[in-house]
C-alpha cells in the first residue's frame, strides 16, 4: 500500500513537471513572433550578417577564431561559437538566430524554477520567480533581439551553475563541484556579466541554504578568480576597440548619479513596465540635487529595511542583494556606449526582485482564502506581464518600429533619429532619411559628423559590392548634407573620391 509521504512526494513531482511545462508554454506563446523578424539596425548587421567571423571553414578554425577575435568590442567566444553554428544552419535567415534565442531563454526559465524549488522546497514561489523571468516585458530586448545572444546563452548557464550548485550542496562531491565551475566557466565566455555569480551563491549560501560561513566563502576562491581574469580580459578587449570613447568624456560623478537613477528606474519599470525603448540617452547633468537624493533615499530605505528583517525574513535581503549587486557591472561606472540603461541590463537582476517579492508575499499569507487570493493575484499579473512582453516583442520586429518607439519615449534624443534617418539611407529613401538627420542634429550638433562617417562608409560598401550607381547616389546625398551642415572639410573629401566610386581609376 502506498505510504502518504509517497503519494505527496509522487503529487509534488508531478506539479513541478507541470509548471515548468507550462513556464516553458508561455514563453514559447510570448515570444514565437520573431520567426517572422528581421535583423535590427543595431549590432545586428555588423555582428551577423556582414561579420566575416561568422563564414568559417572548419570547426578547428571557429574555436580559432571565436576565442582571438572580439565580438562586438567584447570576449564572448562562446556566443561567436554559436553564431558561428546558426551561421551554417541557417544562413543569413534572421528566423534561426532568433528563435535559438527563444530556446534559451526558455530553458533558461525552467532551469531557473528547478534550481529554486530544489534549493527552497518552495515549489510555488520558484515557479512564479521562473515565470517572471520568463515573460517580463524587460527581458523582451534580451530575447527579440539576435545581437542579444550574449544574454540568452549567458543566462542559460547561468541557470545551469544555480542548479549544479543546488545538487552540490544536497551530496557534496568532486564532481559535483567541478560541474558548478564548469556551468560558470562557459557562462563567463558567453558574456562577462556573470563575474557576480559567484556573489549570487553566496547569497544563496544565506538563504536557502543556510550554510555561510568561512568554508562556503573558501570554496568560491576559484569563482571569483574566473570571474575576475574574465573581467580584466573584457575590460582589455573594450578599452583596445574603443568602448570606452564615450564613457571617457563623462566625469565619474555623472556616471554614479545616473547610476542611482537607473537603478531606481529598473526597480519602477520592474514593478510597472511601461516607457520601454531600445535607447534610453544618458542623464549626463539633467538630474536634480534634490531627486537624486530622494532615489538615493529611497535605496538606502530598502536596503536597510532589509537588513533589519534578515533573520526572520532572510528572502528580502537577499533578493535586494541580488538585484544591486548584479547590476553593478552594467551601472555605467565604467561607461561602455552612450545609453543611460538599458532593459537587457535587468535579465539576471530581475530575478533578485521577483524571489524577495514571492516569498515575502507567501510569508504573509495564513488562511485558505488568502493563498487562493495570492495565487489569482499572481496568476493575473503574471497574464498581464506576457501581454505586455507580447506588445514589447512587435516593436522588435523590424528596425522601423524599433526607432519609432525610441523617439515616442525619448523625443529629446539624438541617436534614435540618426539611426531612423540611417536605416531610410540604407534602402536609398533619402527624402525620408534628410528630416530624421536634420532633427538628430539639431538635438546633438556633434551628430553629423557621425551621420557623415556612415554615409562615407555606406557609400564605400556599395562600391566594393559593385553597386557604383547607389555609392554616388549616396556619397551625392552626404556632399549635400555636409554641405548643409557646414562640414566643407568633409563635403571636399567626399567628393574628390566620386570617380572611385564611380569605378574611374
Amino acid at each position: 500500500m502506498e505510504s502518504v509521504r509517497s503519494r505527496f512526494v509522487r503529487r509534488s513531482r508531478s506539479l513541478r513537471v507541470l509548471l515548468g511545462l507550462a513556464i516553458l508554454a508561455a514563453t514559447v506563446a510570448v515570444y514565437q513572433p520573431v520567426r517572422d523578424h528581421s535583423f535590427v539596425d543595431l549590432d545586428d548587421y555588423a555582428g551577423i550578417l556582414f561579420n566575416p567571423d561568422l563564414r568559417v571553414d572548419s570547426p578547428a578554425q571557429a574555436v580559432i577564431v571565436a576565442f582571438t577575435k572580439p565580438l562586438i568590442s567584447m570576449w564572448a567566444p562562446l556566443t561567436l561559437l554559436s553564431w558561428q553554428l546558426d551561421h551554417a544552419l541557417y544562413g543569413d535567415a534572421p528566423a534561426g538566430y532568433l528563435l535559438a534565442n527563444v530556446a534559451q531563454h526558455a530553458a533558461a526559465a525552467w532551469l531557473c524554477f528547478l534550481a529554486l524549488a530544489r534549493m527552497t522546497g518552495a515549489t510555488l514561489p520558484s515557479a512564479f520567480v521562473a515565470a517572471v523571468f520568463a515573460v517580463h516585458p524587460l527581458h523582451v530586448e534580451s530575447v527579440a533581439w539576435a545581437s542579444e545572444r550574449k544574454d540568452t546563452l549567458s543566462g542559460l548557464f547561468f541557470m545551469l551553475t544555480l542548479w549544479s550548485y543546488a545538487r552540490y550542496v544536497e551530496r557534496p562531491s568532486r564532481a559535483r563541484f567541478v560541474a558548478v565551475h564548469v556551468a560558470l566557466a562557459l557562462g563567463l565566455l558567453a558574456k562577462p556579466m556573470l563575474v557576480t555569480l559567484p556573489a549570487v551563491l553566496l547569497l544563496l549560501d544565506f538563504w536557502p541554504l543556510r550554510r555561510l560561513d568561512l568554508r562556503a566563502v573558501r570554496e568560491k576562491s576559484v569563482m571569483f578568480a574566473l570571474a575576475a581574469a574574465d573581467a580584466y580580459v573584457t575590460y582589455y578587449v573594450q578599452g583596445a576597440h574603443g568602448a570606452f570613447d564615450y564613457g571617457g568624456g563623462v566625469p565619474f560623478s555623472l556616471r554614479a548619479a545616473n547610476a542611482i537613477d537607473a537603478t531606481c528606474a529598473y526597480l519602477g519599470q520592474t514593478i510597472w513596465p511601461t516607457g520601454l525603448a531600445v535607447f534610453y540617452p544618458h542623464a549626463l547633468g539633467s538630474l536634480g540635487h534634490r531627486r537624486l537624493a530622494l532615489e538615493l533615499g529611497l535605496l538606502a530605505a530598502l536596503t536597510l529595511a532589509a537588513w533589519l528583517v534578515r533573520r526572520r525574513q532572510p528572502w528580502w535581503l537577499v533578493g535586494w542583494l541580488w538585484y544591486l549587486g548584479t547590476l553593478v557591472p552594467v551601472l555605467g561606472f565604467v561607461q561602455v556606449g552612450m545609453q543611460g540603461r538599458a532593459d537587457r541590463y535587468t535579465y539576471l537582476p530581475l530575478i533578485g526582485l521577483a524571489l524577495a517579492l514571492a516569498f515575502g508575499a507567501c510569508h504573509v499569507v495564513r488562511t485558505r482564502a488568502a493563498r487562493v487570493a495570492l495565487a489569482a493575484g499572481a496568476t493575473a499579473a503574471l497574464a498581464a506581464l506576457a501581454l505586455a512582453a507580447s506588445a514589447q516583442v512587435d516593436v522588435w520586429r523590424d528596425s522601423f518600429t524599433l526607432y519609432q518607439r525610441a523617439i515616442q519615449v525619448s523625443p529629446q534624443a539624438s541617436f534614435p533619429y540618426l539611426r531612423l534617418g540611417m536605416v531610410y539611407a540604407m534602402q536609398g529613401d533619402f527624402g525620408e532619411a534628410l528630416p530624421r538627420f536634420r532633427r538628430s542634429v539639431e538635438l546633438d550638433p556633434a551628430s553629423a559628423k557621425e551621420i557623415l562617417r556612415q554615409l562615407d562608409s555606406m557609400a564605400s560598401g556599395h562600391a566594393e559590392q559593385g553597386r557604383p550607381a547607389e555609392a554616388v547616389g549616396t556619397a551625392s546625398f552626404a556632399i549635400s548634407f555636409a554641405e548643409e551642415t557646414h562640414e566643407t572639410e568633409t563635403a571636399a573629401a567626399i567628393r574628390a573620391r566620386l570617380p572611385e566610386l564611380r569605378g574611374v581609376r
